[in-house]
């Protein structure tokens, strides 16, 4: 099937691509009508290039999809409802993905977002909105932890990653619990960031996600997540009193 629209983008590497002999790595974007399509090759240490690559992102599993201007570049910022679709794409990425736009394609960057929306809204399904986190940074600050947390049939998932910034890919583990095994879930409005608190009925779910958590876990959400934030708390306290 042939794209719709390109634009060429780069994407940062990790020092674990270096020790591979990887010193960038570079591709496309392109648009049909299920997919975010990603087009690459990687530049090696030595000279040289890959054979070309390519991931199909569907668009369904997209949640959201932002362009993040700077002074100096242009990054595109995929926001997947599950961290699975990370583990796709090579090179540095946190809960969501960064494809760096390059300079003489910044001028197509709003016309691509604006058609790569329009793709989503025709292949949305309802149902599947995620929630991106932050948990507290562990051992001395050099592990950090991330994930995406939804309702998935009957139980809240905290899909979460964790390793060193840039090191490494992250690792990541699934928890899931049932809502009636919560004695409360609430989000509280912060100036910079919310907060959403989650108390267990039984101190297992405080074990099993990183970090030292008290009576609660608490999970730092950005603002601009507030809306779904809120609908998954109503829909997390629906399950609980069933």
């Amino acid at each position: 099937m042939s794209l719709s629209t390109e634009i060429e983008v780069v994407v940062e590497v990790t020092a674990a691509d270096v020790l591979d002999g990887v010193s960038e790595i570079h591709g496309s974007l392109g648009i049909d009508e299920e997919s975010l399509v990603f087009v690459f090759y990687k530049k090696k240490l030595l000279g040289g290039v890959s054979e070309d690559e390519t991931v199909r992102l569907a668009l369904k599993d997209i949640q959201d999809v932002k362009l993040k201007k700077g002074p100096i570049n242009t990054k595109l910022l995929v926001y997947p409802k599950r961290l699975s679709m990370i583990e796709d794409v090579p090179g540095s990425h946190s809960e969501q993905l960064k494809f760096q736009i390059k300079k003489e394609d910044r001028k197509y960057a709003e016309p691509f977002i604006g058609s790569l929306r329009s793709a989503m809204f025709d292949a949305a399904e309802s149902g599947l909105d995620s929630v991106p986190f932050k948990l507290e940074d562990t051992n001395m600050g050099f592990t950090e932890h991330s994930g995406l947390l939804y309702m998935d049939d009957e139980f809240l998932i905290f899909d979460i990653q964790s390793g060193l910034k840039g090191v490494t890919r992250a690792e990541r583990q699934q928890v899931k619990v049932a809502p009636k095994a919560l004695s409360g879930i609430r989000l509280k409005h912060g100036s910079s960031k919310d907060t959403l608190f989650i108390k267990p009925k039984k101190t297992k779910l405080l074990q099993v996600i990183p970090g030292d958590h008290k009576h609660e876990v608490k999970l730092k959400i950005k603002k601009k997540h507030r809306v779904a934030a809120e609908r998954l708390v109503q829909r997390v306290s629906n399950w609980s009193i069933h």
